[in-house]
């Protein structure tokens, strides 16, 4: 069986840490995500997000990562029985950011 799926395409190197690129990770209460720009110049850092609208869930992140550094994304879900699901996408515009927060199915 398949363990874990990458797919490779032009775009700035980045390591994320937990997960992996385009692999999504499920999260609930607080996590942080760290981002590593392996290159030598700055890249915008874009968070989209879906999910309920309310006080259930916050993100925070920088606008931008300079180059050779990291970079903290703090995801934190504020109300029991929800869950997000996180992937990092790097490509020509910067670094894309998706959640995608939910209600757990019991």
């Amino acid at each position: 069986t398949m363990a874990s799926s990458y797919s490779i395409s032009s775009g700035p190197e980045i390591w994320v840490s937990p997960g992996g690129l385009i692999n999504a990770v499920p999260y609930s209460d607080t996590t942080t995500i760290n981002i590593s720009n392996l290159q030598n110049q700055t890249l915008p850092i874009i968070v989209t997000s879906s999910g309920p609208p309310g006080e259930f869930w916050d993100i925070q992140a920088p606008d931008s990562i300079l180059g050779l550094s990291d970079a903290n994304i703090t995801l934190s879900i504020m109300e029991p029985g929800y869950e997000a699901v996180v992937w990092v996408v790097p490509d020509d515009s910067g670094i894309i950011v998706h959640s995608d927060i939910r209600e757990v199915w019991q």
